[in-house]
């Protein structure tokens, strides 16, 4: 088979649906049977919305556990600093704002993930040996219980601090 490109360079061979979920489900680790219909959805459509619960009530310890740390500190850093700034700000426009990510951000969570997924496991195509890719693949993916335990206890220290600077001087 020639993976000759219009241009005259070679492309590889993309890789077969069936594997590309194989890897993503190696990937997700726990809750597979949740993601892998979602995953297949993102697949086969255009589609990026979806829901997922836990991303509504608990954002960045859903980040967090599914190793998402980069997105993790964005969403934190992002909500706090609306959320601070609506000291400056006594409209109420803040508080919307806020309230709008909170809501939506879940529409999209699965999508996000999905991406993630893909290109985490996009790192390891390289890799030619296949026990070595799956276990790389295993060790990128899956879940992280104590990150979670560190994002809770990071937040109420810095829930702790905001406290001591909005109310430290008049208690």
């Amino acid at each position: 088979m020639n993976n000759e490109n219009y241009y005259g360079g070679n492309t590889p061979t993309p890789k077969s649906r069936v594997r590309e979920m194989e890897d993503l489900e190696l990937f997700v680790g726990k809750n597979t049977q949740y993601y892998a219909p979602k995953f297949e959805k993102y697949s086969d459509t255009d589609s990026k919305v979806g829901w997922n619960w836990v991303a509504l009530f608990f954002p960045v310890m859903w980040l967090c556990y599914r190793k998402m740390y980069a997105y993790a500190v964005g969403y934190f850093v992002l909500t706090n600093l609306i959320l601070q700034s609506e000291h400056f700000i006594e409209n109420g426009i803040i508080s919307k704002l806020t309230l709008i990510i909170w809501l939506v951000f879940p529409l999209f969570a699965n999508y996000i993930y999905y991406k993630f997924a893909k290109k985490k496991v996009e790192t390891c195509d390289g890799i030619v040996n296949e026990e070595e890719r799956k276990e790389k693949i295993g060790a990128l993916g899956g879940t992280n219980a104590w990150a979670v335990v560190i994002a809770i206890v990071l937040s109420c220290i810095i829930a702790g601090i905001d406290v001591y600077i909005r109310f430290g001087s008049t208690m």
